[in-house]
């Protein structure tokens, strides 16, 4: 399975939940290649998941740095 994506689909739809989704059935990405075509705007990302393949990337569920509202005087 493939996807050709740019930077904003890459930060949209490449996130820790859908990894982990992918990957509990048996999918994860081998490959990443990194396109830059003069008719199109910006750079592209082919991504290549294999199924039962070891995938290239690492992830954690957790969030850091979470900002909490202070406290009105």
């Amino acid at each position: 399975m493939a996807w050709l994506v740019n930077i904003n689909g890459l930060n949209s739809n490449l996130s820790p939940n859908r990894l982990a989704i992918a990957k509990a059935f048996g999918f994860e990405i081998t490959s990443m290649h990194l396109i830059e075509d003069a008719r199109w705007f910006g750079r592209y990302f082919f991504i290549i998941y294999e199924k039962n393949k070891k995938g290239v990337l690492t992830w954690e569920k957790k969030k850091y740095g979470r900002i909490t509202k202070k406290k009105e005087d």
